[in-house]
């Protein structure tokens, strides 16, 4: 019966790691990214982008912004708001 519990935990575990994938790579697949937020209005010049993007963590590499993400995720930091 133990057996089959952590099995399952680890199923569970396993699908939930693939779910944040998804999640994190829909946030970066929009057209634009999350900055587009902050483009749109085109009243911000490009070293105000650079200066929020710094700010932001966006300008790391995916897989660093993701390891950061899914580490505050787990510790119930769930950040700042794009918009």
């Amino acid at each position: 019966m133990s057996a089959f519990l952590l099995r399952r935990f680890g199923q569970a575990v396993l699908l939930l790691f693939i779910v944040s994938m998804i999640g994190f790579a829909i946030l970066h697949l929009a057209p634009g990214g999350p900055m587009s937020q902050f483009a749109a209005g085109g009243e911000m010049s490009q070293q105000d982008l650079d200066r929020i993007a710094e700010q932001l963590g966006l300008n790391r590499a995916l897989p660093i912004q993701y390891a950061e993400w899914l580490w505050r995720m787990l510790r119930g930091d769930w950040g700042l708001s794009y918009r």
